[in-house]
């Protein structure tokens, strides 16, 4: 007896150096990260865990060159709030797309936000 042979139709694809790369940046404790921001998203979803506390949302920063730094923290996003909105009033800044932004997060909950002038 000749047993049948199921072939399914597979795709294969070559795993390249990039593809390991996560599009999130690291906003772990004691990194800095500097960027430029292309938009900014308020993500709303209910079941998300990434959300502000006693919030169905969160925020997520779009960088200029593709990444993604998702705000899922109430100190973040004062800092980050507080950095653009003294920069408007100033005058520095009068659109947050192009922004550049320093985030240095030195501890659980504390982060601090800086314009990055050129």
């Amino acid at each position: 007896m000749v047993k049948e042979e199921v072939v399914k139709d597979i795709k294969e694809t070559k795993v390249e150096m990039k593809d390991l790369e996560s599009k999130y940046l690291d906003k772990g404790i004691g990194t800095t990260v500097e960027l430029q921001i292309a938009g900014i998203k308020k993500v709303e979803d209910p079941e998300s865990e990434y959300n502000l506390s006693s919030e169905d949302f969160h925020y997520v920063i779009e960088t200029t060159d593709g990444k993604l730094m998702s705000i899922n923290s109430w100190a973040l996003w004062n800092e980050l709030r507080k950095c653009l909105d003294n920069a408007r009033k100033d005058g520095t800044i009068d659109a947050i797309e192009g922004v550049k932004i320093r985030v240095e997060h030195a501890a659980k909950k504390d982060y601090k936000v800086t314009l990055i002038e050129e």
